[in-house]
């Protein structure tokens, strides 16, 4: 090539790479990177020829134009639309973070009967003159007979889809903003891939130069994404874990206050945007809460200053929270999730389809101790445990000092209730469990009240008097039982009132929302002091989301406690009751990658 361009007295425009492929429709899926060293090694001995043009015939599919671009390509051919309009594709890959961002999918065939009644346009928010005059049903009716109209349409469509996107990219090179554009393209088509192909390429003095102004020494995410995973480093910002429960979500967000100039450069708008949005807003939708008064601020996680936030919402809403995600482009925030809790397994496919992200599974119960190891030894008024529990005027709250390297035993309530006998942060083992728990507080408030929040069954609970729906001790023997040592208020049958006509009538939904959270911690409270006592040890440490903002419930648990065990036992209870397994997962993403126990990727 250099002979000939060197002897040509022609002038050379450009070189077009030939010979890679037997053309036709598999070149949509040919692996460009595979001939990164070929390229880059040309481009090199090429360096003279500074105005030289590179193109390869290529059915370029989106990922591959930015890959192209990488690799110093400048020339593409737009027969990659032609080739998706002949087999009926939709494209609607999201080129742009205004235009189609309610898309999930890169593209569909709209020769499938699902759109035969569909009325909508081919892509929401698409301006081109396709989906502005017709719908997915008419284009749909126009291929099954056969007119050459719906193809007509079809091209028509992608297009215009295609040449925004290349208006997007010149844009990008532009603006300097080429990183972030490219991951956002890259990202809709499988995390798999940028991982395979970018393979760390670097943009060369000569190719930057020639598309953009780009820095040469700001490293793309998805270098700093490697590193991180190779080399054992903290990984890149944003930093956050989710705990997906069964009736909760619990998100933990930390936002770094010691950023480096590079940092800053790299990621400081980024960082700016999520703390804006989320320091600005003490509610999210009509479900989502942050629970700023937990807040803690100023704190080392990782070996890095931040402030750490916590943030919950109805496991119901999950599926509104991934949309929200595509909607506001969250989702090309990061690569990867941390998740633990039961709908981390539930919510699995969803997460990968749609969000395009890796989805790192973290067991329940070793993010819940490292939770509660990390934050009891960070707040020192995490831990704290009630004098006068039955005084409901001041039950008298007082701090425990908590050191978890002594044995004690956790009673984790969260929909159902697991029990374990922890010795240190690393050496636990779960005793049994119940399946009487938190879910089954709501779900029997909702049956007998009508409520439809566990926040309006504990409000009602509150208001409520659990003796007109109990049979106590001394409405069986007049008073205490004195031969047992039972006191005539210790409750003797759960709803034992219920089978009465009267007393059902007289019975209030706050009453029987009272009558089924005693029933319930009665039940907890029980086989926990039975474990304390065949476990031999002193300190129950009650957590879960069920005890959040729920006064009423520690102390009930606290008076049960302290009464069955004559005052050698002590309910302990927690300031960031709920956040534990989500604290434990984002510490097992910062520090501990190698533990987890599966990964799942898209």
């Amino acid at each position: 090539i250099l002979r000939f361009i060197s002897n040509n007295e022609k002038k050379i425009f450009g070189i077009s790479f030939e010979g890679f492929h037997a053309y036709g429709p598999s070149t949509e899926n040919i692996d460009i990177n595979s001939l990164k060293s070929f390229i880059e090694e040309t481009r090199t001995k090429l360096i003279d020829y500074k105005n030289l043009l590179f193109t390869m015939p290529l059915l370029w599919r989106p990922d591959n134009v930015i890959h192209g671009i990488d690799l110093g390509f400048d020339l593409f051919s737009g027969a990659y639309v032609a080739y998706v309009s002949d087999r009926f594709i939709i494209l609607t890959f999201q080129y742009n973070d205004k235009i189609c961002s309610n898309t999930i999918r890169t593209e569909y065939n709209i020769n499938s009967k699902e759109y035969a009644n569909g009325k909508q346009s081919l892509l929401s928010d698409c301006k081109c003159y396709s989906c502005k005059n017709y719908t997915q049903a008419y284009i749909y009716h126009l291929i099954q007979t056969k007119e050459l109209l719906g193809r007509t349409l079809i091209t028509v469509h992608n297009l215009y889809h295609y040449h925004a996107f290349f208006e997007q990219i010149r844009e990008s090179l532009k603006t300097n903003t080429w990183n972030e554009y490219r991951l956002m393209i890259l990202k809709q088509y499988s995390i798999e891939e940028q991982e395979e192909n970018y393979n760390g390429i670097e943009h060369s003095n000569a190719n930057i130069n020639k598309h953009s102004k780009i820095s040469t020494n700001h490293v793309s995410p998805i270098a700093n994404f490697q590193q991180s995973c190779e080399q054992k480093v903290l990984p890149v910002f944003p930093w956050f874990a989710i705990d997906i429960g069964g009736t909760l979500v619990k998100l933990v967000y930390f936002e770094p206050l010691d950023l480096t100039p590079d940092e800053i450069r790299t990621e400081g708008e980024i960082l700016m945007n999520i703390r804006h949005y989320l320091t600005s807003n003490r509610a999210y939708g009509q479900d989502g809460f942050r629970d700023d008064a937990l807040e803690l601020t100023n704190i080392q996680l990782g070996g890095r200053r931040g402030n750490l936030h916590f943030i919950r919402f109805p496991t119901a809403r999950m599926p509104n929270f991934i949309d929200l995600c595509i909607m506001r482009n969250l989702h090309t925030l990061t690569f990867e999730v941390f998740a633990t809790g039961g709908g981390a397994y539930k919510f699995e496919n969803d997460a990968v389809n749609k969000l395009k992200l890796r989805w790192c599974k973290c067991d329940e119960l070793d993010s819940l101790i490292k939770g509660l190891s990390y934050l009891s030894k960070l707040n020192p008024n995490e831990c704290f445990y009630y004098e006068e529990p039955q005084n409901d005027a001041n039950p008298n709250k007082h701090t425990f000092k908590f050191d978890i390297e002594n044995p004690f035993l956790l009673v984790n309530i969260g929909s159902g209730i697991s029990i374990l006998h922890v010795e240190s942060e690393t050496n636990y083992r779960r005793i049994t469990g119940t399946s009487i728990g938190g879910g089954t507080f709501l779900g029997l408030c909702c049956l007998l009240t009508g409520c439809s929040s566990y926040d309006e069954a504990i409000k009602l609970a509150t208001e409520g008097d659990s003796t007109k729906v109990d049979k106590l001790v001394r409405d069986i023997y007049g008073g205490d039982y004195e031969r047992f040592g039972l006191p005539g208020h210790i409750v003797a049958s759960s709803f034992g009132y219920m089978n009465l006509p009267e007393r059902r009538e007289q019975a209030t939904k706050s009453d029987l929302a009272r009558a089924t959270l005693v029933t319930v911690l009665n039940n907890i409270g029980s086989i926990s002091m039975m474990c304390a006592q065949t476990e031999n040890v002193d300190r129950v440490l009650f957590s879960g989301s069920f005890l959040r903002i729920n006064d009423l419930s520690m102390r009930i648990l606290a008076y049960a406690m302290d009464y069955w065990s004559r005052g050698k036992v002590k309910a302990i209870f927690l300031e960031h009751e709920g956040y534990f397994s989500a604290v434990g997962c984002l510490r097992e993403f910062i520090m501990d990658k190698n533990d987890l126990i599966n990964t799942s990727q898209h």
